[in-house]
């Protein structure tokens, strides 16, 4: 498969200037001009070109026909699977380089006929004098890979069923002996963890086709302990790559793909959805990130993005031609990368003389040719920078004739039969910062367990989309799973490690917090109300109330103990040399952050909400406690903390009026102000029909627009949720009710958009999975958000009764956040409409945002003071109910909670319910 360049990223247009109307200025010809030039190409926010040098020339070379290397031979270069080279760095200044060195050895008497015995040899050179610190031979039982690095200066060397520690002196430690044929060995990104696929020895033991179980089985292994993590069952042979937290897998409907991720079936998550013509190849390029690479059309380039596992999409790029056998290494921390991949470059006189003389039995057929280009790549994980490109020669499929250094600041690569080495620049503090916030970005799963899988993986499994599991298995023997049996022990069931050896940590909620707000119908807080006056229920059954607190001007009640039937019961003291963490903290009742939201907010809205927000400082009441936070598009950091929780005014005042939180005007703003005002002025010119010669060009200013709004759209969704995460683990830390009030213009995240296959954001990440997290991370953490929309009063916008009473909108569901997508332009709609529907839309996540939480929007409203006072009093007056939920199925499902008062006429705002993960 040989790939064209795609029509979208050729330029389509050519000047005309005699088409151009005279009266024109000239001046304005050469804007239009320029704007043309700029609409022809490819959008650059689309998508990164890889920009960095191609095949420079090498630091350092060192000639290894000296210790006996020659380059492997076609079959075993071309052989998938069967690595005949490994290249790996043992530190800085040493690799490690084994190869078949094709001399007569001795067969080992006991080996079977059926082995494929082969003799290795593995030599340590000193760079970049190339000098042989130590060697070794090595004798393998096949041909399937043997090694793979752990730390620096460790590696995994597998003999048949055998693995063994080997060290930067080459000495080998038996480290596993598996009483199971070993068919796949990995080391997971981290090095933390050794995955192997074998036998299922509980099918084997049964010998009965009948019996439901798997046939194969895939173990998770702390490296160190081979102590079992967890177990997957297989229904095939898979060669599954994974992480350390767990592993991904696809299924499919046409060309779409459905990307997952997971520590176990039960706990998996949506990552993405993208369009390929071809299974789509997944790499892990750290242990919280990995690569898509994928076909979207026909005749297609590369296309390959980048996602955290958490679904936050990082980059994007475009390769020539269609890439097959993609292989990656690390450095040590995976902050960079080498990937590797082949692409179809054949010699077309060689094919042309063979089609020639097809007669002829000594000519080798088309398929014998070596039609293969090794391509090379260094990269940074977090921001996608290309720091090297790399022609190898000859090519190797299985791809392990290349390296990095630990520092990631050497790439060593095999080139016929000398080693070159290259130097790599120096990551960025930019860049240093990128790959920080990516290490932060760790998957949420709140059961890790060492259960298996309930369905077995299939290599079938990605033709379409099966039927899930209704109750996964449990038991191992059932399952058919049985640990591998560690050095020094013994066979026998009784000394194998059990899964009672593994620690098994399992968070559930069992206590249910809920905040309820009690206001008449001005909006006031309605104080003194007692437990009887409270009823509470959830999924429709009545649950007990097992405490009851009120707290007025964010302080709880002082005779508010006479109600508490679970109150902080006082530590006792510990015996003699017993340490305990038990503490009394003493609640300070609400506090309240103000996010001034200058990434969402237009500039011209962030200077009157800037002006209200000092007004209410002013005026706020005494003795509250507030903090001051931006959120905007910084180069290290999005989320400022700019002044911690303080009740002094001064202070706030001195914080709200300093240069940290004057109003700036984002690159996402500019680049829209600007494309719209290009558009309309061109389609002002595209009035006076064909022969004006515009027409072309608008449809290229609007597709470009189009794009550019779908990448900023994403850009500040991922930072605004990923903001909000940061805030919930912040705030989760205070005791008692935090309150959020948001102060922001737009919210770029749609929960009842739906995308379509037509729609230009349909490779954007799915949000579903991450709104889900954060709105359950709030409300579990007392956290509570009032969003208030600076614009104020929109004319044919949402009334300000959209926004419900005290008790929010109407709700509508369990809060399903499953249609959650990114808001993106559709050419078939009006523009005008187009606003009123993305306002609608914004303000309806908005909304359901405060409902998820306990809080409440404000919307089409001048009062930006009177909204932040609002939610001020409101959130520091308010009663505080737990219970013990009578269902004890903790199956991730949503539970919708409803509170009731006695007494009628007054309204109730609380979370709406939770996920009973």
């Amino acid at each position: 498969m040989i790939g064209q360049e795609p029509k979208a990223f050729r330029p389509c247009y050519s000047i005309q200037t005699a088409l151009i109307p005279r009266f024109i200025h000239r001046s304005r010809v050469t804007f239009i001009t320029l704007l043309f030039v700029l609409a022809a190409a490819h959008p650059s926010n689309a998508a990164q070109e890889i920009q960095s040098s191609v095949n420079p020339s090498p630091a350092a070379r060192v000639d290894l026909s000296l210790i006996g290397y020659r380059a492997p031979s076609r079959m075993d270069r071309l052989s998938e699977n069967q690595p005949a080279v490994t290249l790996d760095f043992v530190d800085d200044t040493h690799v490690l380089l084994t190869f078949n060195q094709k001399k007569l050895w001795q067969r080992l008497p006991e080996c079977p006929p059926e082995h494929q015995d082969r003799l290795m040899q593995a030599a340590i050179l000193e760079l970049p004098s190339g000098k042989v610190v130590h060697e070794a031979d090595w004798y393998l039982h096949d041909r399937r890979p043997y090694l793979w690095p752990l730390d620096p200066g460790e590696f995994v060397l597998r003999r048949g069923n055998e693995l063994y520690l080997i060290d930067s002196s080459l000495h080998e430690k038996l480290l596993l002996k598996s009483p199971d044929t070993l068919l796949w060995v990995t080391v997971t990104p981290d090095a933390r963890q050794i995955v192997i696929e074998t036998p299922n020895p509980a099918r084997e033991e049964t010998n009965s086709k009948s019996q439901n179980l798997p046939k194969y089985i895939a173990q998770f292994l702390d490296a160190r302990t081979l102590v079992s993590q967890r177990t997957l069952p297989l229904n095939d042979i898979i060669d599954l790559t994974a992480t350390s937290t767990g592993y991904a897998d696809l299924v499919h409907k046409n060309d779409i793909w459905l990307l997952r991720f997971g520590p176990v079936q039960k706990h998996r998550h949506n990552l993405a959805r993208v369009r390929s013509q071809t299974e789509p190849n997944v790499l892990f390029s750290s242990n919280n990130s990995l690569l898509i690479g994928r076909c979207p059309t026909r005749n297609c380039d590369y296309s390959v993005t980048a996602f955290t596992l958490n679904g936050r999409r990082l980059w994007q790029q475009h390769w020539p031609r269609y890439r097959l056998f993609p292989n990656i290494t690390r450095n040590s921390d995976s902050s960079r990368f080498a990937i590797s991949s082949l692409r179809m470059a054949a010699d077309p006189a060689a094919i042309a003389a063979i089609q020639a003389d097809q007669g002829n039995a000594l000519q080798p057929e088309i398929s014998q040719l070596d039609v293969f280009q090794q391509d090379l790549r260094v990269v940074e994980t977090a921001s996608g920078t290309p720091l090297l490109s790399l022609t190898i020669s000859p090519a190797m499929m299985s791809a392990r004739n290349y390296s990095i250094s630990p520092d990631g600041g050497r790439l060593a690569a095999l080139q016929n039969e000398a080693l070159q080495l290259f130097d790599l620049p120096q990551s960025s503090q930019d860049e240093q910062t990128k790959f920080a916030q990516l290490k932060s970005d760790l998957p949420d799963f709140y059961s890790v367990t060492s259960d298996p899988d309930s369905t077995p993986l299939s290599a079938e499994r990605v033709s379409s989309l099966p039927e899930e599991a209704a109750n996964p298995t449990k038991d191992n023997a059932a399952n058919g799973t049985s640990p591998p049996i560690p050095v020094g022990t013994s066979p026998e069931p009784s000394s194998a490690v059990g899964s009672d050896a593994v620690a098994t940590i399992r968070v559930t909620t069992k206590t249910v917090l809920v905040d309820v707000v009690v206001t008449d119908s001005k909006g006031h807080a309605i104080p003194d109300l007692r437990q009887d006056d409270f009823q509470i229920s959830e999924d429709g059954h009545s649950q007990d109330v097992g405490s009851f607190r009120e707290f007025s001007d964010g302080e709880p009640k002082a005779d508010d103990s006479s109600t508490t039937s679970s109150a902080t019961p006082k530590p006792q003291a510990p015996s003699p040399n017993v340490f305990t963490n038990q503490t009394r903290v003493p609640n300070t009742g609400a506090v309240t952050l103000v996010l001034f939201d200058m990434l969402n907010t237009p500039i011209q809205d962030q200077a009157y909400a800037r002006q209200q927000l000092v007004k209410f400082i002013q005026a706020k009441p005494k003795n509250m406690q507030f903090a001051l936070c931006t959120m905007g598009l910084g180069t290290n950091t999005h989320l400022r903390l700019i002044q911690g929780f303080t009740p002094s005014e001064t202070v706030l005042l001195a914080a709200a009026n300093a240069r940290k939180g004057t109003p700036k005007e984002t690159r996402w703003q500019v680049s829209s102000a600007g494309n719209l005002n290009n558009v309309d002025t061109v389609a002002d010119l595209a009035k006076e029909g064909p022969t004006g010669g515009f027409q072309g060009l608008l449809s290229a200013l609007q597709q470009g627009q189009a794009v550019e709004q779908v990448s900023d759209t994403e850009e500040r969704s991922a930072i605004t949720l990923e903001s909000m995460m940061l805030l919930a683990r912040y705030l989760s830390g205070i005791r008692g009710r935090k309150n959020i009030v948001w102060l922001s213009g737009s919210f770029p995240i749609a929960l009842s958009a739906t995308t379509t296959f037509n729609n230009i954001a349909l490779d954007n990440p799915n949000y579903t999975a991450k709104i889900k997290r954060v709105t359950n991370l709030m409300a579990e953490a007392q956290i509570a958000i009032y969003p208030v929309d600076v614009r104020g009063l929109v004319g044919a916008g949402q009334s300000a009764a959209g926004a419900g009473g005290m008790g929010g909108p109407s709700f509508t569901g369990s809060q399903d956040f499953s249609a959650g997508s990114l808001i993106s332009p559709t050419p078939s709609i009006p523009s005008d409409m187009q606003a009123l529907a993305q306002e609608a839309a914004e303000r309806d996540t908005l909304l359901q945002f405060a409902t998820a939480t306990g809080g409440k929007a404000f919307f089409n409203t001048n009062g930006i003071r009177d909204a932040i006072a609002t939610a001020a009093e409101q959130g520091s007056n308010y009663y505080t109910l737990s219970y013990n939920p009578t269902n004890k199925n903790f199956d991730g499902k949503f539970r919708k909670i409803k509170v009731q008062l006695a007494q009628k006429g007054y309204s109730l705002h609380y979370r709406q319910g939770y996920y009973a993960d």
